[in-house]
């Protein structure tokens, strides 16, 4: 996951915006995904804080969380995914869970990108950084 915030939103992702705070902040976050075994914890209490102009990144065993992490600050979550009361993520001190979801997918590949395994398709897609 990497933000970019040097550029301005446009359109309706407009509602995220610049301040003078921290750029991506994570309080108490717990997902939890619904199996036929009973509830498996994905990421159960993860705090971090982003400041503006730093990098972040997310590294752990195979299993350890990254993924939902990542995916639970985009809103990309799996349909038995539970990201539970008392979890808040908030970019550019808006809290994303007040995003419509058509908002949040303008947010994704401007203000939000996943690297995913192979990195370098993921990172051609963003067009901020394609064009720096």
């Amino acid at each position: 996951m990497s933000i970019d915030a040097r550029t301005e939103v446009d359109g309706p992702a407009a509602a995220v915006a610049k301040t003078a705070g921290n750029l991506l902040e994570v309080d108490n976050l717990r997902v939890w995904f619904e199996t036929p075994r009973g509830l498996v914890r994905a990421v159960d209490g993860v705090d971090l804080t982003l400041r503006r102009q730093e990098t972040l990144g997310i590294v752990g065993e195979s299993g350890s969380g990254k993924s939902v992490l990542s995916r639970a600050i985009m809103k990309i979550l799996a349909p038995n995914a539970r990201v539970l009361p008392g979890s808040h993520i908030r970019l550019n001190d808006v809290d994303l869970a007040s995003v419509s979801p058509k908002q949040n997918r303008h947010l994704w590949g401007v203000d939000l990108a996943m690297v995913f395994q192979d990195p370098m398709t993921s990172l051609t897609r963003c067009s901020r950084w394609a064009s720096s």
